[in-house]
């Protein structure tokens, strides 16, 4: 791989995160950002189970944990998808997503 490759892949992800940001503020304009979340954890679950089905059946996924870890992966999964996108989104809608993508890529630094 060249360095070319590199700065590449960083201008389709920043290009990406831009049009998806801008896509869903439209989208929450239209039907509220409660629905936008709603259709968006199913299509997500979804999506999810069927990737997590495909690795079960190549042999790269195993389904042998303590019920304790379920638990954390599932309370995570709510915390993330669930109540973090919410806010998200409702972010998009109040303060645009310019300046919510901004507060974003602020947010690890702090």
């Amino acid at each position: 791989m060249s360095e070319l490759t590199g700065y590449v892949a960083a201008l389709v992800t920043a290009v990406l995160f831009t049009a998806t940001s801008v896509q869903f503020t439209l989208a929450g304009r239209q039907v509220g950002s409660l629905m936008l979340n709603r259709v968006r954890l199913v299509f997500a679950l979804v999506w999810l189970s069927l990737a997590n089905l495909a690795a079960h059946l190549a042999g790269g996924l195993s389904l042998q944990a303590s019920p304790e870890r379920w638990f954390w992966l599932g309370l995570s999964g709510i915390v993330g998808l669930v109540i973090g996108d919410a806010f998200l989104f409702q972010a998009f809608l109040w303060i645009g997503p310019r300046l919510t993508m901004l507060m974003m890529s602020t947010s690890d630094f702090l």
